[in-house]
C-alpha cells in the first residue's frame, strides 16, 4: 500500500482565493482580530524556496517580519524573536517538515520565555514550498508549476488585507481551521533511554519511513560525488533510486518492510463508560465504515516476542505483523494523499492506520489508496481512531514523522493527541448550497 507514497511525493494542487473574508462554518473556529501582526519564516532548504522567494515576501510583509533559515540554530533564533516581538500570525514557509520544525520551536521558546501561560498561541498561515505539502489540502493553499512564487504573494498579499480589515471592523472574524497535533514520544538517540516529545501531524514506521531512511543514505553517499550527482541525488530523482536499488529490493526479495509489532491504548478508552470523546473506535469496513467502539479484553501478548508485561492501565489493541504503522490528525499524508480519511471523525483525535498488504498490491489500487476509499474486508487494511496508541516493535526500525527520517532506528514509540490545537487561518473559498435548480 504504501508504494504509492513515492509516487506521489511532486504532486500538488492550485489555491483558491478567498472572496468573503466573515464566516463561520461549523467545523471553524473563529476570533476577533486585535493585530495585524504578521511573521513569515522561510526554510532555504526547502524544494521551492530562494533568495528570490525571500525576497518578494519581503516586500508585502516588510524586511523585518520574513525570516530566512537554513539551520536549526537560526530557526530557533527566528522563532525566539518572533516570540519576544509578540506577532500574533506566523507564516511558515516550506514541507510539512518545515512547518513542525517551527512549531516545535515556538513550544519551547514560549516555555523558555516563561509566556507559556500567560499568552495564547499565534495563529499559523501555512505556504506549502516542501515536496509533500501534507497541511495544503487542509488549510487552502495550494501552490502548483512555475508560477509558485505568484501563488505565495498572493496568498501573503490576501492574509494582509483579511487582518486588516478585521483590525478596522472587530466585528468581523478571521476564518479559522483548527487542527490537533500529535505528541510522538521516543528515545532521544539509539543507546538512550531519555524521551524525546515532538509536535507533528502525521508520523509512524514502515515502507514509508524505509525508504525515508535510504534516500538519506544515497543522499549522503553523493555529498563525496561530483556536483551534478549530488543535486540529481538530492532532489525528488533521489526518491526514485531509493526505491529502486534499495527499499523494493529489500522489501521484495527479503520483505523488510514487514514489522512485528504490539499495540496498546488505555483501558479507559474501551471501558463501558468511555465517551465518545475518549473512546478508541475500529472503522469496521464491513459496515460501511461504522465507528464500532473498541471492547475491553484480558488478551495477553506473546511473551517469546514481547517479554515485557502490558502495562496495567492499558490493553492489548493488536499484535502481528504489519508493513506500515501511521497515524495523523490531518487526513492528507503528503502529494494530495489522504491516507488517514478518519482523522477528522473525532474532532480531538487521530487516525491509526496498519497496512498489510503486500507493496504489489498497494500498486495495483493506488487511485483507491489516493482518494482514501481503499478497504480491505479481511483484515489487511485496520483502521482504528483514538488518542493514545503505544507501539512496541520486535526489532529496532526506521521511524519518521512530517516527512523527515529519524537518525537511528527504534523500537518503541508513543502517540498522544496534544492538548493545546494549532488554529490556522482558512483560505479555502466557503461553500454556501442554494437549492435553485442547478
Amino acid at each position: 500500500m504504501s508504494l504509492l507514497l513515492f509516487l506521489l511525493l511532486p504532486i500538488s494542487g492550485c489555491i483558491q482565493r478567498t472572496t468573503a473574508l466573515a464566516f463561520q462554518g461549523p467545523s471553524h473556529a473563529s476570533t476577533t482580530c486585535r493585530s495585524n501582526n504578521i511573521a513569515c519564516i522561510l526554510n532555504l532548504n526547502a524544494r521551492a524556496v530562494n533568495d528570490k522567494f525571500v525576497h518578494a515576501a519581503e516586500e508585502i510583509l516588510g524586511k523585518g517580519n520574513v525570516f530566512a533559515t537554513a539551520t536549526e540554530e537560526a530557526n530557533d533564533d527566528a522563532v525566539k524573536t518572533i516570540v519576544e516581538r509578540g506577532y500574533d500570525y506566523i507564516v511558515p514557509g516550506g514541507g510539512d517538515g518545515t512547518l513542525c520544525t517551527v512549531i516545535n520551536s515556538l513550544m519551547d521558546a514560549r516555555k523558555a520565555l516563561s509566556v507559556h501561560h500567560a499568552t495564547k498561541l499565534p495563529k499559523f498561515a501555512y505556504l506549502p514550498l516542501g515536496t509533500g505539502n501534507g497541511m495544503a489540502p487542509l488549510v487552502g493553499p495550494r501552490f502548483k508549476g512555475r508560477t509558485k512564487i505568484m501563488k505565495m504573494q498572493k496568498t501573503l498579499t490576501r492574509l494582509k488585507e483579511i487582518v486588516e480589515e478585521c483590525e478596522q471592523n472587530r466585528d468581523m472574524v478571521m476564518p479559522l481551521l483548527k487542527c490537533p497535533m500529535i505528541e510522538v514520544t521516543r528515545p532521544m538517540s539509539a543507546n538512550s533511554t531519555l524521551p524525546n516529545s515532538e509536535l507533528c501531524f502525521f508520523a509512524g514506521s514502515g515502507f514509508d519511513s524505509l525508504m525515508l531512511n535510504d534516500f538519506n543514505i544515497i543522499k549522503k553517499w553523493s555529498k563525496r560525488r561530483a556536483k551534478p550527482i549530488r543535486r540529481f541525488l538530492g532532489s525528488v530523482a533521489g526518491y526514485t533510486v531509493a526505491l529502486l536499488t534499495r527499499t523494493l529490493p529489500s522489501c521484495l526479495i527479503w520483505g523488510k518492510h514487514n514489522l512485528l509489532c504490539r499495540i496498546t491504548i488505555p483501558k479507559t478508552s474501551a471501558c463501558v463508560n468511555a465517551t465518545r470523546a475518549t473512546s478508541t473506535y475500529w472503522m469496521d469496513p464491513r459496515r460501511g465504515d461504522t465507528a464500532t467502539k473498541v471492547r475491553a479484553n484480558n488478551c495477553e501478548s506473546n511473551p517469546e516476542i514481547f517479554p515485557t508485561a502490558i502495562d496495567e492501565d492499558r490493553q492489548l489493541l493488536f499484535e502481528g505483523t504489519t508493513g506500515i504503522i501511521a497515524a495523523g490528525t490531518t487526513p492528507y499524508y503528503g502529494g494530495g494523499l489522504k491516507l488517514f480519511p478518519f482523522s477528522r471523525v473525532q474532532p480531538h483525535g487521530m487516525h491509526l492506520r496498519l497496512g498489510r498488504i503486500s507493496p504489489f498490491i498497494g500498486f495495483l489500487n493506488i487511485p483507491w489508496i489516493f482518494r482514501g476509499s481503499y478497504r480491505h474486508y479481511n483484515m489487511k487494511c485496520l483502521d482504528f481512531v483514538g488518542k493514545d496508541f503505544d507501539v512496541e516493535l520486535s526489532e529496532p526500525y526506521p521511524f519518521q514523522h512530517s516527512g523527515e527520517a529519524d537518525d537511528d532506528p527504534i523500537k518503541r514509540f508513543c502517540l498522544r493527541v496534544a492538548d493545546e490545537e494549532l488554529e490556522f487561518v482558512d483560505f479555502l473559498k466557503p461553500r454556501v448550497v442554494l437549492g435553485y435548480g442547478d
